[in-house]
């Protein structure tokens, strides 16, 4: 097969992100079982037809539009996953999907966007049922246009783990100042709760690096380490004994299936989708509660789910497993 991977945005995939991982890591997967994969960054002339099929990773206002060209012009068939990472409920999702927007007046919303052509397009990729029901019940896709293919870990070899050698500190990873990492609540839980918390991301600009400087600031347990290479962070992951991702939202969390791959106990936020990758095995908090955050964490400091949890990643999230899914779906559909 030769399928073609777009991130429908003005910016295509200049800008790194979880969209791009996903988009990096199927390309890998899918080329190694012998199709041919382009990342296409849609401003090039294509030979549309030469494609089996066209894979739009996220929905953003410009994708109608590409739906609308190929629909028009070609017969490549159109994949879409379209990344749904939303807090506020189907019944609001579904609203703005199927109302807030006007194809005549020219004014539109993501979600109005794709909910217009869903129909054009022969198969959605969900991450998890959470995302599925979003989908389904959200846009009107027909369950049986859906299928669920989870995201891999990005190693290609699994991690051998000394558990003996575990250290007494918790990790966090993310876009430390976005709001929705929840990491002020975060650091609240390490202060009130006296744990020693590791945090690892990248800060833009003066005012977020101010941000965390006072959150910070005279707490000798808190150590902000910056963004990390590959394999720093993985030597974090191996140390550490407890990783924590309270979001307020999370589409899946790659950085704590990692982390729980290199042997650490997770914390998890209960809203969305991530709880469903790891069979009970994360405890689970409400990010809004500084009290079960941190309650949570001291508790994976003092028992926990592994190596049962890291056998349970290895076997259901490798990125073989999950691109031979991938690419059975997609077969289905020649």
């Amino acid at each position: 097969m030769k399928i073609g991977l777009i991130k429908p945005y003005a910016t295509g995939f200049l800008y790194y992100g979880g969209i791009q991982a996903q988009a990096r890591m199927w390309k890998k997967c899918l080329e190694k079982l012998g199709n041919e994969v382009v990342m296409m960054n849609g401003w090039d002339d294509e030979d549309w037809n030469s494609y089996d099929f066209i894979l739009f990773m996220g929905y953003g206002k410009i994708l109608s539009d590409y739906v609308e060209e190929i629909k028009a012009k070609f017969n490549t068939k159109m994949v879409c996953a379209p990344i749904i990472d939303y807090n506020k409920g189907i019944t609001r999702f579904k609203f703005i999907c199927h109302h807030l927007g006007s194809k005549r007046l020219k004014l539109t919303r993501p979600e109005y966007d794709l909910h217009l052509c869903q129909k054009d397009i022969c198969l959605f990729l969900a991450r998890s049922e959470f995302e599925k029901r979003y989908i389904q019940e959200g846009l009107g896709v027909d369950e049986d246009r859906i299928r669920i293919v989870p995201i891999s870990y990005s190693l290609e070899e699994n991690p051998v783990v000394d558990f003996s050698q575990k250290e007494n500190f918790c990790m966090h990873v993310s876009r430390l100042a976005t709001p929705g990492k929840n990491v002020g609540r975060l650091i609240e839980a390490s202060i009130k709760y006296n744990f020693k918390l590791v945090l690892c991301g990248a800060l833009n600009g003066e005012e977020e690096n101010n941000w965390l400087k006072n959150q910070i600031a005279g707490h000798d347990n808190i150590k902000y380490v910056g963004r990390l290479s590959d394999e720093d962070m993985f030597d974090y992951y191996r140390r550490a004994k407890v990783f924590a991702l309270p979001s307020f939202i999370e589409g899946v969390g790659i950085v704590a299936l990692e982390a729980g791959l290199f042997g650490d106990e997770i914390v998890l936020t209960k809203n969305g989708a991530p709880k469903e990758y790891y069979d009970g095995m994360a405890r689970l908090v409400d990010p809004y509660s500084v009290d079960e955050i941190g309650n949570a964490v001291l508790a994976a400091f003092k028992s926990g789910s592994q190596p049962a949890l890291k056998a349970h990643i290895e076997k259901h999230f490798s990125p073989q497993a999950c691109g031979k899914l991938l690419n059975d779906y997609l077969e289905e559909k020649l």
